[in-house]
C-alpha cells in the first residue's frame, strides 16, 4: 500500500515528510473504508490507483464514490487514469449493478468530463476547491439531480 499512497503525495501531502504522509495514510479511516483498485503493467509496476466507496443509494440507484485517483508523477499524461477509471466503472456497472458514480474533482474538470462526468449543481457544492461530479446514464441525470438537491452527497 505504501507505493499506492505515495502516488498522490505530491498533490495531497501538504508538505509532510514521506514518513508522516505514509503514517497519515495508514491511519486514515477514509482509506480503510474504501476498496483500493490498481492498474499495473504486465510486470506488476503500478500505473494508477483509485479508491471506491459504496455509498447510500441516490434516487434509489446503486451509487459508488470514486476518489484518490493517482498516477506516479513520471507516468502522468499517458492515459492510465482514464483507462483505470473506464475499466473500474465498467466492472462495477456489470458486476455490482452500479448506476451512479460520484467523485470530488480537485483537478481540471475536463479530465472527468471526457469520461462522462458532469458537475453537480452549485447548490450542492460545499467542499472548497473540490467539485462534486456525477456520472450516470443520460436518462437518469434529471432524477439524480433532484435527489442530490434533496440530499446533497457527503464528501467521502
Amino acid at each position: 500500500m505504501e507505493a499506492v499512497y505515495l502516488m498522490g503525495r505530491d498533490v495531497w501531502g501538504d508538505g509532510c515528510t514521506k514518513t508522516e504522509y505514509l503514517r497519515q495514510c495508514r491511519e486514515s479511516r477514509k482509506y480503510r473504508r474504501g476498496r483500493w483498485h490498481v492498474l499495473a503493467d504486465s510486470d506488476g509496476a503500478l500505473m494508477c490507483s483509485v479508491i471506491a466507496y459504496l455509498l447510500p443509494r441516490l434516487a434509489g440507484r446503486v451509487t459508488l464514490g470514486l476518489g484518490s485517483v493517482a498516477t506516479p508523477l513520471a507516468l502522468r499524461g499517458r492515459g492510465y487514469a482514464s483507462q483505470a477509471l473506464k475499466c473500474l466503472m465498467s466492472g462495477y456497472r456489470q458486476y455490482c449493478r452500479v448506476e451512479v458514480f460520484l467523485l470530488f474533482a480537485d483537478i481540471e474538470l475536463r479530465f472527468y468530463q471526457r469520461l462522462g462526468f458532469m458537475p453537480l449543481p452549485e447548490a450542492v457544492q460545499s467542499y472548497g476547491d473540490a467539485v462534486g461530479m456525477a456520472y450516470c446514464a443520460p436518462d437518469l441525470w434529471e432524477e439524480i439531480l433532484r435527489a442530490a438537491a434533496e440530499q446533497p452527497p457527503g464528501y467521502f
